[in-house]
């Protein structure tokens, strides 16, 4: 009999000022819901955060590196470039996740998105 898959081990930064949590109408619930959606995915998670200093986010990158399969960036309102780019130091494959058409799409994704080629 075959034996079962283990889950990847996947670390998760969501990066977000925790101060917006207390002062923007429906971060909280949002940050909750895509809090939700990540952990069904059927994957061992690491979770950090939510914060939006760039060392505290540098240092849980290099902190994940060669004990995770994956890191992953959960991007909020108000994200710089800076916190985005120090994911990259966990120095394996890396996602980023943001929410273009929203409220809550950050600075960072707006870069993105605004590179790409008009259609």
């Amino acid at each position: 009999m075959p034996e079962k898959a283990a889950k990847p081990k996947i670390a998760v930064q969501y990066i977000l000022d925790p101060a917006k949590m207390k002062t923007m109408p429906g971060i909280s619930e949002h940050f909750s819901a895509v809090k939700k959606t990540l952990r069904v995915m059927g994957w061992e998670l690491t979770e950090y955060g939510p914060d939006s200093d760039p060392d505290v986010i540098s240092a849980n990158a290099l902190a994940c590196a060669g004990q995770h399969a994956a890191c992953w960036a959960s991007l909020f309102t108000g994200t710089s470039a800076r916190q985005t780019a120090v994911i990259g130091r966990f120095g394996g494959p890396v996602g980023v996740w943001y929410f273009p058409g929203t409220e809550w799409w950050s600075m960072a994704s707006a870069g993105l998105r605004h590179r790409l080629p008009a259609r």
